[in-house]
């Protein structure tokens, strides 16, 4: 793994979760309305560029509001939690993900497991870096675990998120959750 895969792989988690746990920000829905700045998106694989290929097609920021709000906001239509959430806050906490970042956050939550994750891959490449082997393995071990648990879970929620969009923008996370749980599967391989 090299820290530059590992880290897109990352930072394409802690895109993902956010846009779960929160209506996406303001300067991420420019980005992805921009065909140069959408090029930045870390993950190339078929289903992340399928995702990128659908919103290019355009979204209003006030329609992926709405469906945030009624697809993953309180009172939503689609169940984002997962099961056996004390063995993922045990996961999380070994995995260093910051409890100020779960805060008023069911710990089942699919946003979670997808910020666990992206904590796993770029805690292990931080310590790859420092040269640290067994603690490397020990994350590596960590993350494909949490991976294990929540995959299904996680695609689930993804697919009726993306099955109940009206917007282009949330039609495309499935596609983009899918890659990366993909990307993840290959670092922890």
């Amino acid at each position: 793994m090299t820290d530059v895969t590992a880290m897109g792989v990352a930072a394409a988690g802690f895109a993902l979760s956010q846009v779960v746990l929160a209506p996406p920000e303001r300067g991420f829905l420019l980005r992805m309305r921009d065909s140069r700045a959408r090029r930045s998106w870390p993950l190339h694989d078929a289903a992340s560029e399928a995702g990128l290929a659908l919103v290019g097609q355009g979204f209003e920021a006030q329609g992926v509001r709405e469906d945030w709000g009624r697809l993953l906001g309180p009172g939503a239509e689609v169940d984002a939690l997962l099961p056996d959430a004390a063995a993922l806050v045990e996961l999380y906490d070994a995995l260093g993900v910051p409890a100020e970042q779960r805060a008023g956050v069911p710990d089942g939550h699919v946003g979670l497991a997808l910020m666990g994750l992206a904590h796993g891959v770029a805690r292990r490449a931080q310590v790859e870096i420092e040269g640290d082997v067994a603690e490397a393995e020990r994350l590596r071990g960590l993350t494909a675990d949490l991976l294990l648990r929540v995959r299904n879970g996680v695609t689930a929620a993804a697919d009726a998120v993306g099955a109940g969009a009206d917007s282009t923008f949330y039609r495309a996370v499935p596609l983009w959750i899918a890659g990366y749980l993909d990307a993840v599967a290959e670092q922890t391989a």
